[in-house]
């Protein structure tokens, strides 16, 4: 769980532990979310999730670059 494989990820890691949802519906929403990309039915759409993220750098500096 503590695995990421960016910069980006780590610190949104980070923030869901420091800052975690408090709100009952948004927290049912995550849950759905990724109820349905860990379906035996989604492991293309998963894949090709991953794959296509991996090529994303850290996005938050290259807006700010911009």
């Amino acid at each position: 769980m503590t695995k990421t494989r960016t910069v980006v990820g780590k610190c949104q890691m980070k923030q869901w532990f420091l800052r975690p949802l408090l709100d009952l519906q948004l927290i049912k929403e995550r849950q759905d979310v990724v109820l349905s990309l860990a379906s035996s039915q989604n492991t293309s759409v998963l894949d090709t999730t991953k794959k296509n993220l991996g090529f994303i750098k850290n996005i938050p500096v290259s807006i700010f670059l911009l």
